[in-house]
Order: structure tokens, then sequence, then C-alpha cells
């Protein structure tokens, strides 16, 4: 026998339990009988066999913290541009709702002036209630969607609470 040839070691697949040979300078095969990939480990004389799928975990352990990083910057961006909107709708909101009350003042003026010069109130109570009709339809919309936004908004923050949940965990 060759000195330089290297040697056999027979071991069990881990996988299907089948009978191995592998040289010593074996550091990842497949086995011939299931076709699972190992890896050789050989640690203080002993030799053992370990699935490349425990690698994969590893690494995928990594992707998973990549993945939930990037997903935490993008919520993060994602939640400021939404607060932004719906502090904006809200101002839109607030000047609607002044708005809805100077029509609603207007209405009770004029119809208190026009008691006061004993003409007809109605005209003047009628113009301001289509108005106030459709500023406060306005409102209403407003309010829905400022509400809309408030629960998307807490929908990314509860996103942005589990990804980093897994960045503390990986």
């Amino acid at each position: 026998m060759n000195a330089d040839a290297p040697k056999l070691i027979t071991l069990s697949c881990p996988s299907c339990g089948g009978k191995l040979q592998i040289t010593s300078d074996m550091d990842r095969f497949a086995c011939g009988h299931c076709g699972n990939e190992h890896i050789v480990r050989r640690s203080g004389g002993t030799i053992s066999l370990a699935p490349v799928v425990e690698g994969l975990k590893y690494v995928q352990k990594g992707v998973d913290r990549t993945a939930s990083e990037l997903a935490i910057v993008r919520l993060k961006s994602e939640i400021n541009e939404l607060t932004e909107e719906c502090d904006e709708m809200e101002s839109e909101f607030i000047k609607k709702q002044d708005a809805w009350t100077r029509v609603c003042t207007v209405c009770v003026i004029g119809a208190i002036l026009a008691i006061m010069l004993k003409s007809s109130p109605w005209a003047i109570v009628l113009g301001a209630l289509a108005i106030g009709m459709f500023v406060g339809r306005q409102i209403t919309r407003d309010n829905g969607q400022i509400m809309q936004t408030e629960e998307l908004i807490r929908k990314r923050e509860e996103e942005l609470e589990y990804q980093e949940s897994i960045v503390r965990h990986n």
C-alpha cells in the first residue's frame, strides 16, 4: 500500500445508515445511498458527519437578521412619512372644522338678523345649511382618512417591533 495514499475511514450515514468510506482528506461529500450532503468534522481524534443543512441554519439566521435590519430602516421611513401625512391631514381637518363653525355662526347670526328685521330667515338658514352639509361631509371624509392613516401607522409600528425583536434575538 502506498504511504502517500489517503487512509480510508468507514462511517455510517447519519441520514440513512448506509456504510460510507471516506478518506482523511475529505471535508465534504454526498452519501452514495441517499444523496444527502455531509460535512466531515474532525476534532480531538474523533471524526463525525454533520448534514450540510446545519451549516445552512447559521446562514439562514444571518439572512433573517439582515432582512429584519433592512425592514427596520424601511418601516421607520414609512412611519415618518405616514406621520407627516397624518399631521398635514389633521391640520386641514382643523381648518375645515373651523370653517364649519364659521358657517354655523353665520347661519345663527343671519337667522337672528332676519328675525329682528322681520323677514324670512329660511333663505339664509337653508343656504347656510347647504354649505354646512358640504363642509360637514368633507370633514367626515377627512376624519375617515386620518383614522385609516393612523391605523396604517399602528400596523407599521407593530411590524417594526417584530423586526426589532428578530434582530435582538439573532
